[in-house]
């Protein structure tokens, strides 16, 4: 299931309710990042969905938030936003993970307050986060990242490897009719 729409997570979060459904919540820097990180976001959220996975990309929804506040998205650091935009982004991601998240993927290419609130969460809730990263995971992210339900891969191969084994995805093609 996707949410097109970038301005309506609390509909989003109250469909996932409905049908019982958790999403892959997709955690990483953002600000300072080349597109606002939405390159990795896009074609992992693809890789997930053809496989029939609920996503959660929260730079759909971020986008919307910005645009409320007259804020353009490929100009914003997060250090120059209003306190008031920083506490309702994250406020709705951290809902979003304890509430509908299955587990969470970041990709981890630097230190991120962001990130790290993302990682702390999902260990406190006790959902499995699995991460990307070619760097030394140190500090509070480096201790969440040893627990039990988390696992560091070097890539996003390697991930997707283990998630398809682990949860059994396959990808599904599209019906073709045939007359």
């Amino acid at each position: 299931m996707r949410q097109d729409t970038q301005t309506a997570p609390p509909l989003f979060l109250f469909i996932m309710s409905l049908l019982g459904t958790k999403s892959v919540y997709l955690a990483g820097s953002m600000s300072g990042q080349k597109n606002y990180g939405r390159a990795w976001r896009k074609g992992f959220q693809k890789w997930l969905e053809e496989r029939k996975v609920a996503v959660f990309n929260p730079c759909q929804y971020e986008s919307g938030i910005l645009k409320k506040y007259g804020v353009r998205a490929d100009l914003c650091k997060w250090e120059s936003l209003p306190i008031q935009m920083q506490l309702e982004i994250i406020q709705r991601d951290l809902k979003q993970i304890a509430e509908s998240t299955k587990f969470v993927v970041c990709y981890y290419t630097k230190p991120s307050s962001g990130t790290t609130k993302e990682m702390v969460h999902a260990w406190m809730h006790k959902i499995p986060l699995y991460v990307v990263s070619k760097r030394r995971i140190r500090g509070g992210e480096g201790s969440v990242v040893q627990a039990d339900n988390s696992k560091v891969f070097d890539d996003f191969i390697g991930l997707k490897n283990f998630l398809a084994y682990k949860f059994k995805l396959r990808k599904y093609k599209r019906a073709v009719s045939r007359k």
